[in-house]
């Protein structure tokens, strides 16, 4: 997945949780991009850049939560917590070191498939793109990185990401048939 890849690229160190982000797209965009702001004010404009994703409530109770990728070099759930209850999400976060959780687990619905068949795996798909909005991913300005470790875009950075030397060619025999 080269999204997956696009956010190793940007090196976050944190994997945090926002609860009760909102009912709608709409709703949940203007609530995560407060966050970010209150979370830029806090830690600096170079002190904090993030990438995250929607996610529906299991319990099925209309709400979302969102999953995000964070770069910083100091982070508490106590930080986090207060800015999220400021822009009016909920009081339960989670912040861990990205070591601990991994890089694909914001995007398990659409890249833990094996288990549906076709149909249910492109509606799972088609359920993640419109509770975010229309794509997989969004970012914070600064948060992409190319493989040197320059600001980029999420296009470039998924290109970058999908080096043709990184890739293992393996050839199969012609058979006469």
């Amino acid at each position: 997945m080269l999204t997956i890849r696009a956010i190793a690229l940007a090196k976050p160190t944190f994997m945090i949780r926002l609860s009760l982000t909102g009912e709608t797209w709409p709703e949940v965009k203007r609530n995560t991009q407060q966050f970010n702001r209150a979370m830029h004010k806090a830690l600096g404009h170079d002190g904090w850049a993030a990438c995250y994703q929607v996610h529906q409530n299991p319990s099925g109770d209309g709400q979302t939560h969102v999953h995000m990728y964070a770069r910083a070099d100091r982070l508490d759930a106590d930080l986090v917590q207060e800015k999220a209850i400021k822009v009016g999400m909920g009081r339960e976060v989670h912040v861990q070191s990205i070591q601990e959780v991994g890089l694909g687990y914001g995007m398990h619905p659409v890249a833990d498939t094996s288990d549906l068949d076709h149909d249910e795996a492109a509606a799972e798909v088609k359920d993640f793109i419109d509770i975010n909005g229309g794509t997989y991913v969004h970012g914070t300005r600064g948060f992409w990185r190319d493989r040197s470790g320059n600001p980029t875009t999420l296009k470039a950075a998924r290109r970058s990401s999908a080096n043709p030397d990184d890739w293992t060619v393996q050839y199969l025999p012609k058979t006469d048939s």
